[in-house]
């Protein structure tokens, strides 16, 4: 629990809130309580301006930056270094940070203000935001946490809930950020309370009123009181509200929680008013096991107490069965503020079952917890620990003393049948045995015995396998460049799947498409369980500029960690003719006139510069129309092809409209193609641009077909080269892919080629010619095999 500022500096905490709110900023919200404050804080902080989610990576640098300037990651030790250690892949803890959306964006559809509100998204790290998927917080006193990879640690646990209320899989944070997840989310119920209704989740009521569902609620509101706000928090929110224009009033008033959820709600808020009693701990409806033990053998254990604003003493008392009892009977207000650790003891004469109330109260708080315990004639089995998907730690109470063994004895679901490889001795001294071999998702039951006594029963149940999808991206990540008007190069990408029963979907946003087998491109495909290799690419378009999108896996209700996609549509400009340094001041037909950028061939056009009637960009440019048939011809070919053409065109003077085509050759001019007719209609230099998209050598001509003079001028040209992987090793020099039916083998050169079935039959063996092969296979999974290299192929 991060150390929160205690009410004793509550003068202190209000003077630092009320400089930092601005004036009046919640004003709406006085006098209020329950769905109607909850509501009002929604006219107040719902509205906000949208950095947009790749504003969230500049935004990080002041809302997530610790003070030694490093990212502050709630889910790592890692001291991540912003901007540089932007996600990308990962293959453990500490390789990189990306966008974690504590309120998961499946719950609201990804939908637009909240996919990317910064007070939910969090810089966190890759590796543990992937296990963490979109499983709903939670705590899970079983939970498993993921290796360190040297001094970066996990921060943070997944496993089956162990909350009362909730049996499914969740995320525990770690207990220094609790606090900070719990006010994320009243922040989002309050921001988003006209829209929460139609949300859907484990921890949501589907309504905009209580919002959460119970369970969830408790868990919250638990968190809340243990974890209070910190200065981290504070210090962020005052970063995005600088960013969004908005708050998070849960952070500026973390009261407000008791209000409209807790123990407050009878009551009106007014900001900065009476510090609210508040019992911390125990919650109410909480449950404390103290477990088995024998006949007339005492149980012991504790609940630890806390409170804050208390100013009366704690009465305690146990209701419901003798067997229970406190030797405390009061707790002043000065040790529940600290803290106090309340004893509780369980002693029956008899072998039984049995449960009790303990209640802690006072005229101003109060909190009734269930106690459990049970009492064997035998001996007593505990209730097991360290369950996981295959394992887990039996124990009992040794009571014999004298150094003898126990039988061990596994059960399987039916509480009776032995598991095979069971009885096993134990020793009764030891107290705990790993039982280990287990299936997930199994009810177990175990007992001891030593021949004369035995003891309770005890059911254990296995963990469920915790399915999880990433996507393998190679090192460079996601860029890519493209010529205007083609498609970028594409990049193989794979879908790793783990304990995935139903179909993966795999989609792209943006400017990009995805394809098994490079032929037919989507922004969804639906890929198999096992994960398959895909490809991704960046659409063909002419608009030169910068395009980014996200490519993600969803399975049911799993989703993987985005990986942002980069594209840039640019052209290089190979070929520049400004006709400045070209010496031809007259209509007369000549062939060979040098220019800036090549040879041309003049029919009726020629260089001018007159200042009052010719338009030009620098010193002068071509006029063109004495006759209707006036042209200007390249006399030399340009290497590379032609990409991209523009040019600029104007009406000379006070002359009426003109029309010229523009022709391509790839011939050395001995033929000619119609790229197109462009209309001369202003008396200004107007940019024409036009796709070419033509390989190899190649001259254009430009012919008057209507009009009078004009002028063209500044005549550019890009390559046409292939389009290209950014940031990526040059790709491999042979592929395989699946396509309908086939596996299509495409190669830079003749080589062998293995290819194996799943039971490691070879079902083909050829030297395959230079381009691509197309080997016809029934339905299924095949590894391809040349030199050292391999490739996992699923065929459809």
């Amino acid at each position: 629990m991060k150390k929160g500022l205690s009410f004793l500096l509550f003068a202190f905490v209000c003077s630092y809130v009320f400089a930092a709110v601005p004036s009046g900023y919640y004003d709406a919200a006085k006098g209020k309580n329950k769905s109607e404050l909850l509501s009002t804080l929604c006219t107040i902080v719902g509205p906000h301006t949208d950095v947009g989610y790749s504003g969230l990576w500049k935004l990080y640098y002041t809302t997530d930056e610790t003070p030694d300037g490093k990212i502050w990651d709630m889910y790592s030790t890692t001291k991540f270094t912003p901007g540089d250690d932007q996600c990308g892949t990962y293959s453990a803890v500490g390789d990189c940070y990306n966008r974690e959306h504590s309120f998961p964006k499946s719950w609201f559809n990804d939908a637009s203000p909240m996919v990317s509100d910064a007070f939910h998204i969090y810089p966190t790290d890759g590796k543990v935001n992937n296990q963490r998927s979109n499983y709903p917080y939670g705590e899970c006193a079983n939970g498993t946490q993921l290796s360190a990879n040297g001094n970066n640690k996990p921060l943070g646990r997944l496993g089956t809930s162990t909350f009362a209320g909730y049996s499914g899989i969740v995320f525990e944070p770690d207990d220094q950020y609790k606090g900070d997840f719990a006010r994320s989310y009243f922040y989002m119920m309050a921001a988003y309370n006209n829209k929460v209704s139609s949300w859907s989740s484990p921890m949501l009521a589907g309504n905009s009123y209580p919002c959460f569902s119970t369970w969830a609620i408790n868990m919250l509101l638990k968190w809340s009181r243990e974890d209070t706000v910190s200065q981290k928090e504070r210090d962020r929110n005052e970063a995005v509200y600088a960013a969004q224009k908005n708050r998070n009033p849960f952070i500026d008033y973390p009261e407000l929680a008791e209000y409209i959820w807790g123990n407050n709600t009878s009551n009106e808020w007014t900001p900065g008013g009476v510090i609210t009693p508040i019992l911390v701990s125990p919650s109410n409806g909480d449950v404390l096991d103290l477990g088995a033990t024998t006949v007339n053998r005492a149980l012991t254990g504790s609940l630890t107490v806390k409170g804050t604003g208390l100013t009366s003493d704690l009465t305690v008392t146990v209701s419901g069965n003798s067997a229970f009892s406190s030797s405390v009977a009061t707790i002043t207000a000065a040790q529940a503020k600290a803290g106090f650790s309340l004893p509780v003891q369980y002693l029956s004469s008899v072998a039984s079952v049995d449960s009790a109330t303990i209640t802690i109260s006072s005229g101003q708080v109060s909190a009734s917890v269930k106690l459990e315990a049970q009492a064997v004639t035998g001996i007593p089995a505990l209730d097991a620990t360290g369950v996981t998907t295959e394992s887990f730690v039996a124990r009992w109470v040794d009571v014999s003393g004298d150094g003898s063994n126990y039988s061990l004895y596994l059960l399987d679901s039916d509480g009776t049948s032995v598991i095979q490889g069971y009885p096993v001795s134990v020793a009764a001294s030891a107290g705990s045995y790993v039982v280990t071999g287990l299936n997930p998702s199994h009810d177990y039951y175990y007992y001891l015995t030593n021949g004369t006594v035995t003891s309770n029963k005890v059911k254990v149940t296995t963990t469920a396998l915790i399915p999880s999808l990433s996507i393998t991206v190679p090192e460079g990540g996601l860029t890519f460049t493209a010529q205007p008007g083609a498609a970028s190069d594409a990049i193989e990408v794979a879908a790793v799947t783990d304990n995935i029963s139903d179909a993966v979907t795999a989609s792209v946003t943006g400017n990009f498409e995805i394809s098994l087998d490079k032929s037919v491109w989507s922004q969804s495909l639906t890929l198999d369980p096992q994960g398959e290799s895909f490809y991704v690419r960046m659409k063909a378009t002419d608009a030169e500029d910068t395009y980014t999108g996200i490519l993600q896996l969803i399975s049911g209700s799993t989703e993987s960690p985005e990986i942002d996609v980069l594209g840039v549509v640019t052209s290089t400009v190979t070929f520049i003719e400004t006709f400045d340094t070209m010496n031809h001041e007259n209509y007369d037909a000549a062939t060979g006139v040098q220019g800036a950028a090549c040879k041309w061939n003049l029919l009726d056009a020629g260089t001018f510069s007159s200042t009052n009637s010719d338009r030009f960009n620098g010193t002068k440019s071509i006029r063109m129309g004495k006759t209707s048939s006036s042209s200007i011809t390249m006399a030399e070919d340009k290497a590379n092809g032609a990409g991209t053409l523009v040019y600029y065109t104007g009406v000379y003077g006070s002359d009426e409209h003109a029309a010229v085509e523009v022709d391509y050759s790839l011939n050395a001019g001995s033929t000619w193609t119609k790229l197109a007719l462009d209309s001369v209609t202003e008396k200004s230099l107007v940019k024409m641009t036009h796709a070419v998209k033509q390989k190899g050598n190649i001259r254009f001509r430009f012919v008057q077909t209507a009009g009078k003079r004009f002028n063209i001028d500044d005549i550019s040209l890009t390559d046409f080269a292939n389009s290209s992987v950014s940031s990526v090793s040059a790709a491999a020099s042979w592929d395989a892919y699946s396509r309908v039916g086939s596996v299509v083998i495409v190669s830079d050169a003749r080589r062998m080629v293995e290819i194996y079935s799943l039971d490691a039959r070879l079902v083909y063996k050829a030297k395959v010619q230079r381009g691509e092969s197309v080997v016809a296979l029934p339905q299924g999974l095949y590894v391809v095999v040349s030199g050292n290299s391999a490739k996992k192929v699923i065929v459809h």
